[in-house]
């Protein structure tokens, strides 16, 4: 249907094509200007080449739509030939100078008011209109996302620069003789603090050249696995951003050995030639100090990455309304070469389905204009029979046209009346299924079966199924038949009693070996539809486990480093209590107590972090509450074994060596 251009003077068949298309299927050929494509069998001249910058993406409610990235490769007048009668368009335009979005709402509505009734009277069908701020619709909606793992990022960062400053307060502490020995011969007070203030410099240089290695390498891994954000081509690590971090991680590993100096430069000083006793009075709760801002930080991220993984699994069990299991798909668009009339696109249905239908495990087979993940359909707007409670006179759905079989395909039950197998084709008025929330929200009171709208008879309900999101409830929609109004672009369904991926595949050979001409945009199951509607989701939670996984190894190394430095400075007691009889198991008792002595605070510190925390994160969270117990239960008794074990470690080296070596050792 609707093959004809628009107007009386059709648009030139020329084109317009992206710089991804030019570069990768046309060799970046500097000659492309003037040479020809065929686009679904129309032949359209090149006149343009667009800049590599220049990104447009869709206008839809989900990036998965069409193409996976959401751009578009070719540009092409409206109307013209080779073109489907599609009433969905997008209008993009720029705010003039002091106007804003509300401003221009409520003009494009006055336009439009007009515009609605004159499609209606035309097509049988209603136009739906909405304003969105460019930005916010390319970015879709990941601004707060991206705020709160730029936080994560700080977060780590201050759980590095506590690291840095416990092991490096520890190092210095075991070079108090030296420095005293140094401040003995002349040394001043600065001379030692510019001293250990050059070697923390060199410090952060090392560490941030190979942090500029890990993130270039590292940023490439994230990339490659991350789901198809806007823009996501185009992350790197840069010149600016490689620079910035580079001077953020020097200051960071000078400023983190600054304290440390000074604390070590006036000890020395002070000390003179005392000796490594005197030193070590008081330099335990200097390290503890530092490593409790560690454990509590790291108790904030392992809840957040708690939380985004609880409530990714619970998205995942959600019922999308139908079994997903064994179904496969594939998106064909016919060409209009060799299929011009009604009756041969029908007869390309019947053959598809019957050659798939022929695939070995094969037990269903159907098909539909759209299929839920993505959900995007044509909107339809009905006149208000009486009795009804539309909004505004009227009463709109999504629209979805399917062959016979497609909801016993699906595994989508019908709930009351009759599918529209039984339906003659042709005969008017036609029938129609709507699901069982559009028979909630118009017809709460009576039943809608037998109900004529415009034309359309309601012969029966089915259940409602998400389409775009797990999260949300899917739009009312009716189901019409696609004999009746066939069309180009279809899905085409399968199920089978083995591998759906495999299908896919099997399909795709079955439509290519029946015309090669037939243009296939998506093979793909149902199950990876569904895995792909999570993709953001799944990367939040990613990447926040990224992160958690980092601190926890961070704090483990710093609770690590205090454990070691006390049973350091303890040896020759513990040396001694071993020599007296004391057991093994009751020393390194007393160190793992030790350390839980300090974790335990900064544990409880951090879980009511981590709680105002949850509070901004709930606009991301699915069936989980913000302060979920379990999750901090599990976070608190994980990262209790965490300190347990980083405090046992060196308890246990110490135990287990010659005691005797011990007293020997200067002190």
């Amino acid at each position: 249907p609707g093959e004809e251009g628009v107007g009386e003077d059709p648009p030139a068949s020329v084109a317009v094509i992206s710089h991804d298309l030019w570069a990768d299927r046309l060799g970046s050929d500097p000659e492309v200007l003037g040479k020809t494509l065929v686009l679904n069998g129309s032949t359209r001249t090149i006149v343009g080449v667009l800049p590599e910058s220049f990104r447009i993406r869709h206008l839809g409610r989900n990036s998965l739509e069409g193409d996976i990235r959401g751009i578009r490769d070719v540009w092409i007048p409206v109307g013209g030939p080779g073109q489907t009668n599609n009433h969905n368009l997008e209008a993009i335009g720029r705010l003039a100078p002091g106007a804003t979005v509300e401003n221009a709402a409520v003009e494009v509505g006055g336009i439009l008011s007009v515009t609605t009734e004159q499609v209606r009277s035309d097509t049988g069908e209603g136009a739906e209109w909405r304003i969105v701020p460019r930005g916010v619709d390319e970015t879709l909606g990941l601004e707060s996302p991206l705020v709160f793992l730029l936080g994560a990022t700080a977060i780590l960062l201050l759980i590095s620069c506590a690291n840095v400053a416990t092991l490096s307060l520890g190092e210095l502490h075991g070079r108090i003789p030296e420095l005293s020995t140094r401040a003995a011969l002349g040394a001043g007070r600065g001379r030692v603090f510019r001293q250990l203030l050059t070697e923390s410099l060199l410090l952060g240089l090392l560490g941030t050249t190979v942090g500029a290695v890990l993130a270039v390498s590292g940023t490439r891994a994230l990339v490659a696995v991350a789901p198809p954000l806007p823009r996501i081509e185009t992350i790197g690590v840069n010149l600016r951003v490689l620079g910035f971090a580079a001077l953020l991680g020097t200051l960071a590993g000078v400023l983190c050995g600054t304290f440390p100096a000074l604390v070590s430069a006036r000890k020395a000083t002070l000390l003179g030639g005392l000796g490594r006793r005197a030193a070590s009075a008081r330099r335990g709760p200097f390290e503890r100090w530092f490593a409790a801002p560690q454990i509590a930080l790291t108790v904030v991220l392992l809840v957040a990455g708690g939380l985004l993984g609880q409530s990714l699994h619970r998205l995942l069990r959600v019922d999308p309304g139908f079994d997903p299991e064994g179904l496969a798909t594939v998106q064909i668009v016919l060409p209009t070469e060799g299929y011009e009339g009604r009756e041969d696109i029908l007869a390309v249905y019947d053959d598809l389905v019957a050659g798939i239908q022929e695939i070995p495990g094969v037990t269903q087979v159907s098909a539909a204009t759209r299929l839920p993940f993505p959900g995007l359909s044509d909107v339809v707007i009905f006149g208000n029979p009486g009795g009804t409670e539309g909004e505004g006179g009227s009463i709109s759905a999504q629209q979805v046209f399917v062959l016979p079989g497609y909801h016993e395909t699906m595994g989508i039950p019908l709930l009351d009346g009759a599918d529209l197998e039984g339906i003659r084709v042709g005969t008017a008025p036609r029938g129609m299924l709507i699901t069982e929330n559009m028979a909630r929200r118009y017809w709460p009171q009576d039943s809608p079966l037998g109900v004529n709208l415009d034309g359309e008879v309601v012969s029966g309900i089915v259940r409602d199924v998400k389409r775009n999101s797990l999260r949300v409830e899917g739009d009312p929609v009716v189901y019409m038949s696609l004999l009746d109004l066939p069309r180009r672009q279809i899905n085409i369904i399968a199920r089978t009693r083995g591998d759906a991926t495999t299908l896919a595949g099997r399909m795709r050979e079955a439509i290519q070996n029946y015309d090669e001409g037939i243009p296939i945009r998506r093979v793909v199951s149902m199950p990876d539809l569904i895995a792909d509607s999570a993709a953001p989701e799944r990367y939040r939670a990613f990447l926040m486990g990224v992160f958690a996984a980092l601190a926890t190894l961070l704090a483990g190394v710093g609770v690590f480093g205090v454990s070691a430095r006390g049973v350091a400075r303890r040896r020759k007691e513990l040396a001694v209590r071993i020599c007296l009889g004391a057991e093994e198991r009751k020393l390194m008792g007393r160190v793992v107590r030790d350390g839980l002595f300090t974790g335990a605070p900064a544990t409880l510190v951090g879980l009511m972090a981590a709680a105002w925390t949850g509070q901004l994160l709930s606009s991301l969270l699915f069936g989980v509450e913000p302060a979920d117990p379990l999750t901090f239960g599990a976070v608190a008794s994980f990262l209790s074994l965490v300190i347990m074990t980083a405090s046992y470690l060196p308890a246990r080296t110490i135990a287990r060596s010659d005691p005797a070596r011990a007293l020997r050792a200067e002190e």
